[in-house]
Order: C-alpha cells, then sequence, then structure tokens
C-alpha cells in the first residue's frame, strides 16, 4: 500500500471527522502543515459528493462531502482546525459554528434588505411600458 497515493485514513473521534495525513520529513509542503491553524469554511453548495468552499474569506475550495460533518448544509459556515498529531500525522478538525452561521446569515439578509431599498428609489414598481 503506497501511504501517499491510497488516500487518508479517516478515523471518527466524537463525532467529528478526523483526517490523518502522513507526514514525512522529505516531504516539505508537509512540513509547513504541522503547525497549528485555524480557517473559516463557508460552504457555498454541496453536490454529487463534492462541497464548494468559500474558505477564509479569500478564495474558493472544493473538498470531498464525506469530510465535513454530517448534516451541514449550504450556507453553513465551520471552523477548520489543524494540529500536529501522532508519529508524523496531521489532524483537522472540521466543526459546525452555530453563532457564526447566524452572524453570517443576519449580514446576508441585512445587506439583501439595503439593496431592495435602494431599489425601489429607483423603481417604484407596477406595469412595464413596453
Amino acid at each position: 500500500m503506497d501511504r501517499w497515493t491510497d488516500g487518508p485514513m479517516v478515523v471518527r473521534s466524537s463525532g467529528l471527522p478526523v483526517l490523518r495525513l502522513p507526514v514525512s520529513a522529505s516531504s516539505l509542503h508537509f512540513l509547513t502543515m504541522t503547525r497549528r491553524t485555524a480557517h473559516r469554511w463557508a460552504i457555498d453548495g454541496i453536490e454529487q459528493g463534492m462541497a464548494r468552499i468559500e474558505e477564509d474569506g479569500e478564495r474558493m475550495i472544493t473538498v470531498p462531502a464525506w469530510l465535513l460533518p454530517a448534516g451541514v448544509r449550504e450556507g453553513q459556515v465551520l471552523q477548520v482546525t489543524t494540529a500536529p498529531g501522532e508519529k508524523g500525522t496531521l489532524v483537522i478538525t472540521v466543526a459546525a459554528d452555530e453563532a457564526a452561521t447566524a452572524e453570517s446569515l443576519a449580514k446576508s439578509k441585512a445587506t439583501m434588505a439595503r439593496a431592495m431599498a435602494q431599489s425601489k428609489k429607483r423603481d417604484a414598481g407596477g406595469d412595464v411600458a413596453l
């Protein structure tokens, strides 16, 4: 079995997906991932087993949906943390952030309300004359 091409081993711990990736001293790009990090993922959509995610408000990434906690949905915000694991592994924790999700939804609703109010100032509505 080739530990680099056969895929990562996923272990469920406390109901959260845990992804363990091998880290080798000869693989420099894995060495940069052995420190603790934290990211904010906002789910843009999930289809055909893949999730489109806005990461840290900066870029779009695509990840397999099986990496996400069960029951997550479009629009939800997730907190993603990484930490060095045992014996050359990296532990990635993906957890739903209900408070950040509610805040994001409220912000989106406020933005839409402002846009609708601005639109009504320019267009009173009614029949369209052709």
